[in-house]
């Protein structure tokens, strides 16, 4: 299965090149989000980011802890979106 990576990292963090450049050198795909959807911490954006991993089948993630444990507590059973 090919790799699709949703960049979920500002351009300032030195881990978004790494994650471009290697998710380009092994043919993978990268999904953006437009920055002011990982600038609001907005319920409303965490359901934005989960509706691209879902819409997108994105593989694999890279995000700030704070913003992945959002996402987890936003699929969690019982507890929102699923």
């Amino acid at each position: 299965q090919q790799m699709k990576l949703a960049l979920l990292l500002s351009p300032t963090f030195d881990t978004w090149f790494a994650a471009v450049f290697w998710t380009l050198m092994n043919k993978g795909t990268l999904c953006l989000l437009p920055g002011n959807s990982l600038r609001s911490k907005s319920s409303e954006n965490v359901c934005e980011i989960i509706n691209l991993i879902k819409k997108e089948q994105i593989t694999d993630i890279i995000c700030v802890p704070a913003l992945y444990e959002r996402i987890i507590e936003a699929v969690k059973p019982n507890k929102g979106i699923s």
